[in-house]
């Protein structure tokens, strides 16, 4: 069975036996919490994070009946983690594939940081954290509604009380994309913040850009592109610097 395959049978919510042969105090019995493209979140009892682990690239994987090895990549036959999982029978069968041998429906996703602030339905003292989205969950893309769904949805499964989890309890103030780098939201990410707004920066001056300085002090803000109109540069050096 090929991994693609392997990861359409689990879903959101199955048992799943944990052993790390790396650090066995982080073995144990979870909870599947979210299927990602790029990697599986698992929930131990009592935590209030879920676990994220990346899905193992080409050849540092095996599988074996319900279990997915993640083996060492210049030792196949040496096993670093083991998760199996709790699936029903009819779910063994090996899902079908497109004529190019590229699993239907399979598509690359985009991770997308948010900066949300939000308050629990009923009380006035507001937080603000971030939450990654995958576009893989939006079945519809670009949906703001859809998008705050899926953000109310999952501050309730992180922070509300068993019994309380209801994505209608959590109230949304504020939605703001942070960025979608790659490989993930916020690792070399290449936009910053000036006086909470949003500036892509560059290292250099380079042919067909302009750059915006601070109004406020002799720093760089970023860069734009000049082919934009110089109408549209002025009221944007204007108001903001560079957004």
């Amino acid at each position: 069975m090929s991994l693609a395959a392997f990861k359409r049978r689990i879903k959101v919510g199955q048992r799943v036996i944990v052993i790390n042969f790396m650090h066995p105090t982080l073995s144990g019995e979870r909870t599947v919490h979210q299927v990602q493209s790029r990697a599986l979140k698992t929930m131990a009892e009592g935590a209030r994070d879920p676990w994220s682990v990346p899905w193992p690239a080409a050849g540092e994987w095996r599988i074996e009946g319900d279990t997915l090895h993640w083996v060492d990549s210049e030792n196949p036959d040496k096993v670093n983690v083991s998760y199996t999982f709790r699936f029903d029978t009819a779910e063994q069968a090996e899902p079908e594939t497109t004529a190019d041998g590229d699993p239907e429906g399979e598509q690359e996703s985009l991770l997308t940081s948010y900066r949300v602030t939000w308050a629990r339905k009923g009380q006035e003292q507001s937080r603000t954290e971030t939450c990654i989205v995958d576009s893989n969950d939006m079945t519809r893309p670009g949906d703001p509604e859809q998008l705050r769904a899926l953000l109310r949805k999952m501050l309730a499964v992180r922070h509300l009380p068993i019994g309380q989890v209801v994505p209608d309890n959590i109230v949304l103030q504020d939605v703001v994309p942070v960025c979608n780098c790659d490989p993930y939201p916020g690792q070399d990410c290449a936009w910053a913040e000036h006086k909470g707004e949003r500036f892509h920066l560059e290292t250099s001056t380079r042919p067909g850009y302009e750059v915006i300085a601070d109004r406020h002090g002799d720093d760089v803000l970023g860069t734009v592109r000049n082919t934009l109109s110089v109408e549209f540069l002025a009221l944007v050096r204007e108001k903001y610097g560079h957004q």
